[in-house]
Protein backbone atom coordinates (compact mmCIF):
# COMPACT_ATOMS: atom_id res chain seq x y z
CA UNK A 1 0.00 0.00 0.00
CA UNK A 2 1.75 3.65 -0.84
CA UNK A 3 2.60 5.35 1.83
CA UNK A 4 0.26 8.39 1.64
CA UNK A 5 -2.51 5.70 1.96
CA UNK A 6 -3.86 3.65 4.82
CA UNK A 7 -7.00 1.60 5.55
CA UNK A 8 -7.65 1.46 9.47
CA UNK A 9 -10.01 1.24 12.30
CA UNK A 10 -8.06 2.65 15.18
CA UNK A 11 -8.77 5.96 16.32
CA UNK A 12 -7.07 8.95 14.61
CA UNK A 13 -7.75 12.75 15.02
CA UNK A 14 -8.51 14.91 12.01
CA UNK A 15 -9.94 18.28 11.39
CA UNK A 16 -12.13 20.11 9.31
CA UNK A 17 -13.04 24.14 8.15
CA UNK A 18 -16.63 23.36 8.51
CA UNK A 19 -19.52 26.23 8.13
CA UNK A 20 -21.82 25.81 10.70
CA UNK A 21 -24.34 27.98 8.66
CA UNK A 22 -24.46 25.46 6.03
CA UNK A 23 -27.79 23.87 6.39
CA UNK A 24 -25.98 19.82 6.32
CA UNK A 25 -23.29 20.35 8.35
CA UNK A 26 -25.62 21.85 11.04
CA UNK A 27 -28.22 18.97 10.59
CA UNK A 28 -25.04 16.11 10.99
CA UNK A 29 -23.84 17.97 13.71
CA UNK A 30 -27.33 18.18 15.45
CA UNK A 31 -28.72 14.87 14.49
CA UNK A 32 -25.26 12.52 15.72
CA UNK A 33 -21.97 15.28 16.08
CA UNK A 34 -20.97 13.18 12.64
CA UNK A 35 -19.61 13.26 9.33
CA UNK A 36 -20.41 10.55 7.24
CA UNK A 37 -18.33 10.40 3.69
CA UNK A 38 -21.24 9.82 0.67
CA UNK A 39 -19.34 6.62 -0.46
CA UNK A 40 -18.59 3.22 1.59
CA UNK A 41 -15.14 2.91 3.51
CA UNK A 42 -14.82 -0.27 0.64
CA UNK A 43 -16.28 1.70 -2.01
CA UNK A 44 -14.11 1.37 -5.66
CA UNK A 45 -16.40 3.39 -8.26
CA UNK A 46 -16.52 6.23 -10.41
CA UNK A 47 -18.18 8.92 -8.38
CA UNK A 48 -19.28 11.68 -11.72
CA UNK A 49 -22.21 13.24 -11.48
CA UNK A 50 -21.79 14.46 -15.33
CA UNK A 51 -19.43 13.82 -18.10
CA UNK A 52 -17.49 16.22 -20.13
CA UNK A 53 -18.81 17.46 -23.54
CA UNK A 54 -15.94 18.14 -25.51
CA UNK A 55 -18.10 19.12 -28.82
CA UNK A 56 -19.83 21.48 -26.99
CA UNK A 57 -19.91 24.60 -29.45
CA UNK A 58 -22.21 27.58 -27.30
CA UNK A 59 -20.65 30.56 -25.34
CA UNK A 60 -20.33 30.95 -21.51
CA UNK A 61 -20.10 33.34 -19.37
CA UNK A 62 -17.12 33.83 -17.36
CA UNK A 63 -19.34 32.06 -14.39
CA UNK A 64 -19.50 29.27 -16.77
CA UNK A 65 -16.21 29.49 -17.53
CA UNK A 66 -15.06 29.41 -13.89
CA UNK A 67 -17.50 26.49 -13.03
CA UNK A 68 -16.44 24.49 -16.34
CA UNK A 69 -12.73 24.89 -15.18
CA UNK A 70 -13.14 23.67 -11.86
CA UNK A 71 -15.23 20.06 -13.39
CA UNK A 72 -12.86 19.47 -15.80
CA UNK A 73 -10.35 19.45 -12.98
CA UNK A 74 -12.32 16.99 -11.04
CA UNK A 75 -13.03 15.32 -13.95
CA UNK A 76 -9.58 14.71 -14.95
CA UNK A 77 -8.65 13.63 -11.51
CA UNK A 78 -11.55 11.37 -11.33
CA UNK A 79 -10.80 9.43 -14.62
CA UNK A 80 -7.04 9.31 -13.40
CA UNK A 81 -7.75 7.89 -10.15
CA UNK A 82 -10.16 5.24 -12.01
CA UNK A 83 -7.52 4.17 -14.72
CA UNK A 84 -4.83 4.05 -12.10
CA UNK A 85 -5.44 4.51 -8.06
CA UNK A 86 -8.75 3.33 -8.00
CA UNK A 87 -7.69 1.84 -3.96
CA UNK A 88 -7.91 5.55 -3.37
CA UNK A 89 -11.02 7.86 -1.79
CA UNK A 90 -12.71 9.58 -4.62
CA UNK A 91 -12.49 13.50 -4.52
CA UNK A 92 -15.94 13.31 -5.18
CA UNK A 93 -17.33 11.55 -2.51
CA UNK A 94 -14.89 11.89 0.41
CA UNK A 95 -14.65 14.07 3.38
CA UNK A 96 -11.67 16.68 3.06
CA UNK A 97 -9.84 17.06 5.90
CA UNK A 98 -6.53 18.15 7.56
CA UNK A 99 -4.27 15.41 9.40
CA UNK A 100 -2.76 17.80 11.86
CA UNK A 101 -4.26 21.25 13.61
CA UNK A 102 -1.36 23.05 11.79
CA UNK A 103 -2.54 21.91 8.20
CA UNK A 104 -5.48 23.55 8.85
CA UNK A 105 -4.14 26.54 9.77
CA UNK A 106 -1.70 27.00 7.09
CA UNK A 107 -4.54 26.29 5.06
CA UNK A 108 -6.84 28.82 6.31
CA UNK A 109 -3.67 31.44 6.05
CA UNK A 110 -3.32 30.88 2.78
CA UNK A 111 -7.10 30.81 1.85
CA UNK A 112 -9.15 33.38 3.94
CA UNK A 113 -11.30 33.82 2.20
CA UNK A 114 -12.83 29.81 1.71
CA UNK A 115 -12.59 29.97 6.05
CA UNK A 116 -13.86 33.40 7.07
CA UNK A 117 -17.04 32.01 8.58
CA UNK A 118 -16.16 28.67 9.11
CA UNK A 119 -15.07 27.11 12.27
CA UNK A 120 -12.13 24.43 13.16
CA UNK A 121 -13.40 21.23 14.60
CA UNK A 122 -11.28 18.90 15.45
CA UNK A 123 -12.19 15.25 14.72
CA UNK A 124 -11.97 11.71 15.64
CA UNK A 125 -12.39 8.69 13.63
CA UNK A 126 -15.39 6.26 14.62
CA UNK A 127 -14.93 2.22 13.12
CA UNK A 128 -13.19 1.31 9.87
CA UNK A 129 -11.84 3.88 7.69
CA UNK A 130 -9.54 4.21 4.74
CA UNK A 131 -7.63 7.76 3.59
CA UNK A 132 -4.99 9.21 1.32
CA UNK A 133 -3.20 12.29 1.45
CA UNK A 134 -2.22 14.90 -1.39
CA UNK A 135 -0.96 18.34 -1.87
CA UNK A 136 -3.74 20.27 -2.43
CA UNK A 137 -0.93 22.97 -4.56
CA UNK A 138 -1.57 20.46 -7.55
CA UNK A 139 -5.53 21.52 -7.18
CA UNK A 140 -4.66 25.03 -7.72
CA UNK A 141 -2.38 24.83 -10.17
CA UNK A 142 -4.54 22.72 -12.29
CA UNK A 143 -7.29 25.48 -11.84
CA UNK A 144 -5.31 28.26 -12.92
CA UNK A 145 -3.72 29.21 -15.86
CA UNK A 146 -4.71 26.63 -18.76
CA UNK A 147 -2.44 24.05 -19.49
CA UNK A 148 -2.05 21.42 -22.50
CA UNK A 149 -3.93 17.91 -21.59
CA UNK A 150 -0.39 16.18 -21.16
CA UNK A 151 0.57 18.45 -18.36
CA UNK A 152 -2.77 18.06 -16.65
CA UNK A 153 -2.50 15.22 -16.84
CA UNK A 154 1.13 14.52 -15.09
CA UNK A 155 -0.51 17.31 -12.66
CA UNK A 156 -2.91 14.94 -11.71
CA UNK A 157 -0.98 11.73 -11.31
CA UNK A 158 1.28 13.74 -9.36
CA UNK A 159 -1.85 14.08 -7.17
CA UNK A 160 -2.60 11.26 -7.09
CA UNK A 161 1.01 9.72 -5.98
CA UNK A 162 1.09 12.01 -3.07
CA UNK A 163 4.13 14.14 -4.22
CA UNK A 164 4.63 17.69 -2.93
CA UNK A 165 4.47 20.14 -5.84
CA UNK A 166 8.42 21.46 -6.53
CA UNK A 167 9.07 24.85 -4.98
CA UNK A 168 9.71 26.53 -8.42
CA UNK A 169 6.68 25.21 -9.70
CA UNK A 170 4.05 26.96 -6.73
CA UNK A 171 3.70 30.37 -8.04
CA UNK A 172 2.56 31.73 -5.00
CA UNK A 173 0.58 28.62 -4.09
CA UNK A 174 0.88 27.21 -0.69
CA UNK A 175 1.81 23.69 -0.44
CA UNK A 176 -0.59 22.06 2.01
CA UNK A 177 -1.69 18.56 2.39
CA UNK A 178 -5.32 17.50 2.23
CA UNK A 179 -7.08 13.97 3.32
CA UNK A 180 -9.65 12.51 1.62
CA UNK A 181 -11.28 9.88 4.14
CA UNK A 182 -14.21 7.64 3.44
CA UNK A 183 -15.60 6.65 6.82
CA UNK A 184 -16.93 8.18 9.78
CA UNK A 185 -16.08 11.34 12.23
CA UNK A 186 -17.06 12.61 15.22
CA UNK A 187 -16.69 16.15 16.34
CA UNK A 188 -14.36 15.97 19.43
CA UNK A 189 -14.12 20.10 19.70
CA UNK A 190 -16.09 22.79 17.98
CA UNK A 191 -14.93 25.92 19.65
CA UNK A 192 -12.72 26.94 17.94
CA UNK A 193 -13.35 30.28 15.11
CA UNK A 194 -11.81 30.45 11.42
CA UNK A 195 -9.57 33.92 10.86
CA UNK A 196 -12.14 35.79 9.81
Amino acid sequence: MPSQLSAQDEPRPFWVWADLREPLVRESLDRSGEFLSVADVHERVAALPFVENPGFMGRLSPFGLNVVREYTVEYRLELKRLRQYLHYPSRLSAIFLFASEEDAWRYARAYPDRTRYRHLLALGTRGEYRWSWHDSAWIELMRAEPEPPERLDEMADAYWRGEPVPPSCRAGVESIREVLLLGRVAVQDRDRQGPG
